[in-house]
Protein backbone atom coordinates (compact mmCIF):
# COMPACT_ATOMS: atom_id res chain seq x y z
CA UNK A 1 0.00 0.00 0.00
CA UNK A 2 1.03 3.99 -0.53
CA UNK A 3 1.36 4.22 3.33
CA UNK A 4 3.43 0.97 3.66
CA UNK A 5 0.56 -0.63 5.75
CA UNK A 6 -1.85 -3.34 5.25
CA UNK A 7 -5.02 -3.11 3.99
CA UNK A 8 -8.24 -3.57 7.01
CA UNK A 9 -8.32 -7.46 6.02
CA UNK A 10 -11.96 -7.94 4.21
CA UNK A 11 -13.88 -10.89 6.76
CA UNK A 12 -13.90 -14.56 5.30
CA UNK A 13 -16.24 -15.27 2.89
CA UNK A 14 -18.97 -17.73 3.43
CA UNK A 15 -17.37 -21.30 2.01
CA UNK A 16 -19.72 -22.36 -0.62
CA UNK A 17 -21.16 -25.80 -0.65
CA UNK A 18 -23.10 -26.36 -4.30
CA UNK A 19 -25.70 -27.36 -2.34
CA UNK A 20 -29.16 -24.54 -1.91
CA UNK A 21 -29.72 -25.65 1.33
CA UNK A 22 -26.08 -25.07 2.97
CA UNK A 23 -25.27 -21.76 0.28
CA UNK A 24 -26.18 -18.58 2.06
CA UNK A 25 -25.53 -16.98 -1.56
CA UNK A 26 -25.31 -17.89 -5.39
CA UNK A 27 -22.66 -19.20 -7.10
CA UNK A 28 -21.97 -15.74 -8.74
CA UNK A 29 -22.59 -13.70 -6.05
CA UNK A 30 -20.25 -15.57 -4.11
CA UNK A 31 -17.23 -15.45 -7.34
CA UNK A 32 -17.64 -11.65 -6.94
CA UNK A 33 -17.45 -11.65 -3.20
CA UNK A 34 -14.08 -13.67 -3.73
CA UNK A 35 -12.70 -11.00 -6.53
CA UNK A 36 -13.50 -7.88 -4.30
CA UNK A 37 -12.01 -9.54 -1.56
CA UNK A 38 -8.80 -9.82 -3.23
CA UNK A 39 -9.05 -6.56 -5.01
CA UNK A 40 -9.19 -4.83 -1.63
CA UNK A 41 -6.58 -6.88 0.26
CA UNK A 42 -4.55 -7.14 -2.94
CA UNK A 43 -1.65 -7.14 -0.25
CA UNK A 44 -2.42 -9.86 1.29
CA UNK A 45 -2.85 -12.24 -1.60
CA UNK A 46 0.06 -11.44 -3.68
CA UNK A 47 0.10 -13.85 -6.82
CA UNK A 48 -2.46 -16.59 -8.06
CA UNK A 49 -1.23 -19.53 -5.49
CA UNK A 50 -2.42 -17.32 -2.40
CA UNK A 51 -5.80 -16.30 -4.18
CA UNK A 52 -6.18 -20.39 -4.86
CA UNK A 53 -5.73 -21.54 -1.64
CA UNK A 54 -8.42 -19.27 -0.28
CA UNK A 55 -10.65 -20.03 -2.79
CA UNK A 56 -10.42 -23.66 -2.19
CA UNK A 57 -10.97 -23.13 1.44
CA UNK A 58 -13.82 -21.47 1.28
CA UNK A 59 -15.04 -24.37 -1.01
CA UNK A 60 -17.18 -27.41 0.69
CA UNK A 61 -18.17 -30.64 0.63
CA UNK A 62 -19.21 -31.01 -3.32
CA UNK A 63 -18.06 -27.79 -4.21
CA UNK A 64 -13.99 -28.87 -2.98
CA UNK A 65 -14.74 -32.54 -4.01
CA UNK A 66 -15.70 -31.73 -7.70
CA UNK A 67 -12.43 -30.10 -8.02
CA UNK A 68 -10.20 -32.67 -6.33
CA UNK A 69 -9.72 -34.38 -9.37
CA UNK A 70 -8.79 -31.46 -11.92
CA UNK A 71 -5.67 -31.18 -8.92
CA UNK A 72 -3.81 -34.47 -9.99
CA UNK A 73 -0.53 -34.20 -11.37
CA UNK A 74 -1.91 -36.63 -14.16
CA UNK A 75 -5.14 -35.16 -14.95
CA UNK A 76 -5.54 -34.66 -18.83
CA UNK A 77 -7.35 -31.44 -17.71
CA UNK A 78 -5.16 -30.34 -14.98
CA UNK A 79 -5.42 -26.94 -13.21
CA UNK A 80 -2.23 -25.34 -13.45
CA UNK A 81 -2.13 -22.46 -10.90
CA UNK A 82 0.58 -19.84 -12.11
CA UNK A 83 2.64 -17.83 -9.38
Amino acid sequence: TISGKKSTKVPEIPRFFNNTTKNKVTFNVWYHQMENKFYVNTDYYTDNRAKFSNIFNRLGSSAAENILPFLNLTHPNRLIISE
